[in-house]
């Protein structure tokens, strides 16, 4: 008799540190240095984190995961300007924003976050994983902020696909840092929240 196989449920959640070391080895494989030209047209990772990195990320605002059975699939972050500034690509795309609106109001005044990255297993993109992550973190984090930003490598045409095309997210700004181009992307949460 044959019995077809279960489906595993996909669950998005916020990370444990049991999940770091597949963050880790996800980060890994999705490393710009780590990409020939073809594999960088699917999408990268620009910045590495460490362990460290990860437990004060997931303590402050949050590593938002997508798990099915055992698997880890996909992760993104949240992290508050203070904490993200640390990185110095980051602290040069907030030290625009006296600059830049969201639908015409100054980003300063807004309360907002530093959302990214985010990393989907090559093997799992085309399921809505990204929509499901972003859902997760919009609906933890809408007590306190209203805006989540990002930046998006120039280069990284599957991420602008990705979060401005699929996902809505509005570019607010574009800068340059260390001879690369990039975009500064924003979505409201409570567009989000259904």
């Amino acid at each position: 008799r044959y019995a077809s196989p279960v489906q595993n449920e996909l669950i998005f959640r916020h990370a444990s540190p049991r999940d770091f070391p597949y963050i880790l080895a996800l980060q890994t494989q999705n490393l710009r240095q780590h990409l020939d030209e073809v594999e960088q047209q699917q999408g990268f990772l620009s910045i590495e984190y460490s362990v460290k990195d990860l437990a004060a990320i997931n303590d402050g605002l949050g590593i938002y995961v997508a798990v099915e059975g055992d698997r880890l699939l996909a992760y993104a972050m949240a992290e508050t300007k203070e904490f993200a500034g640390g990185v110095p690509l980051i602290a040069r795309m907030i030290s625009r924003f006296p600059g830049a609106t969201f639908r015409q109001q100054p980003v300063e005044t807004l309360r907002y976050f530093i959302y990214g990255p985010v990393c989907i297993d090559r093997a799992a993109r085309g399921r809505g994983i990204l929509n499901g992550l972003l859902d997760a973190m919009s609906s933890a984090l809408k007590t306190n902020y209203e805006l989540g930003i990002a930046f998006i490598s120039q280069s990284n045409v599957h991420s602008y696909h990705a979060h401005v095309r699929k996902n809505d997210m509005i570019v607010i700004d574009e800068f340059e840092f260390d001879g690369r181009r990039l975009w500064t992307v924003a979505f409201g949460l409570n567009d989000r929240i259904k």
